[in-house]
């Protein structure tokens, strides 16, 4: 259902600390990391649903969800009933370059 989700956090380090203490019994990991601004990406080794925690000021925090879709179409049918159900657009879809600086643990 999600490919992730995006948390934005305003003591992004006791954030990540507590998520990765949290998260350790389930297996999940940091998968990529970079400036508290990006943040950091956790996730099950070779899954491909994350989540995303980074440093935000503002209150409350954005919430950043991204759902997996199994074709363009989907996409674009998924984009035209949020509008018409009140969704505000940020974007078109479309193709999102990955921006994992890491590679996933062995």
């Amino acid at each position: 259902m999600f490919a992730h989700v995006k948390l934005g956090a305003s003591d992004f380090a006791a954030s990540k600390a507590f998520f990765l203490a949290a998260l350790e019994p389930l297996g999940i990991a940091v998968v990529a990391e970079g400036p508290p601004s990006y943040g950091v990406e956790l996730c099950v080794p070779d899954d491909e649903c994350s989540l995303c925690l980074y440093q935000s000021a503002q209150k409350p925090s954005p919430l950043h969800l991204a759902f997996r879709a199994a074709s363009r179409r989907q996409v674009d049918a998924f984009h035209r009933a949020a509008l018409q159900a009140g969704a505000q657009d940020n974007g078109a879809p479309g193709l999102r370059p990955t921006t994992r600086t890491t590679t996933r643990p062995s």
